[in-house]
């Protein structure tokens, strides 16, 4: 939104070895921008699709535990904000 597309670096796969995250997505200035998935740490099943701002998790995504339960909903700053719908693994639905 309002940047040029040709600006935006692409990189098909960024490893960061802070805490074993993994990141494939847009970036722009050097920090995760615009919509990509990051595995958050390995170790925990943290997984995390959707829209980055400023190298955090902000706008519209899913966040997918290592028990297959996932959170859908808007993040703000790597946050949840406001309804959050969660998915488990059984099929239940909570909001």
């Amino acid at each position: 939104i309002g940047q040029n597309v040709s600006t935006i670096e692409v990189k098909l796969m960024e490893e960061i070895n802070n805490k074993e995250e993994t990141y494939l997505g847009e970036w722009f200035g050097g920090m995760k921008q615009g919509f990509g998935l990051e595995v958050i740490n390995k170790d925990l099943g943290l997984v995390y699709l959707g829209e980055f701002k400023k190298g955090l998790a902000t706008g519209s995504g899913v966040l997918v535990l290592e028990s297959g339960d996932r959170y859908s909903g808007v993040f703000k700053n790597g946050v949840p904000q406001g309804v959050i719908v969660v998915y488990y693994k059984n099929g239940d639905i909570s909001i």
